[in-house]
């Protein structure tokens, strides 16, 4: 299976809104052999990853901070958790690359210091 049927394959997994179709997604799996369907979620896997956003926070986001959030991601779906380990601050992750700016983060940062 070529790059570019892979990619036609995936463009076909989303509906108009861009969200993924379920339908469509398993109409596309039923028809292919196992190590295309492996080459399939892999590619989707990578697609979604590109068009994810994760946003961290200690406490949930007020509507107004996800607001702020959404204008800066427009063309990305956002996905909110809380993770109170973070205890202060926030955790953003965009296409596998993590911006972290919160109090966990700098304890660890700390006591790696402190440890050499």
């Amino acid at each position: 299976m070529t790059k570019a049927y892979l990619k036609k394959l995936v463009e076909l997994t989303y509906d108009k809104k861009q969200q993924i179709n379920q339908a469509h997604a398993e109409t596309i799996a039923s028809l292919l052999k196992r190590a295309d369907l492996k080459k399939y979620l892999n590619t989707l896997k990578r697609v979604e990853t590109k068009r994810t956003v994760t946003i961290s926070s200690a406490v949930p986001l007020s509507s107004q901070q996800e607001q702020d959030f959404a204008k800066e991601f427009l063309d990305k779906t956002i996905q909110y958790r809380v993770d109170p380990t973070l205890m202060v601050g926030i955790e953003v992750t965009d296409n596998d690359i993590v911006y972290n700016n919160n109090l966990k983060q700098r304890f660890t940062s700390l006591a790696q210091h402190l440890g050499e």
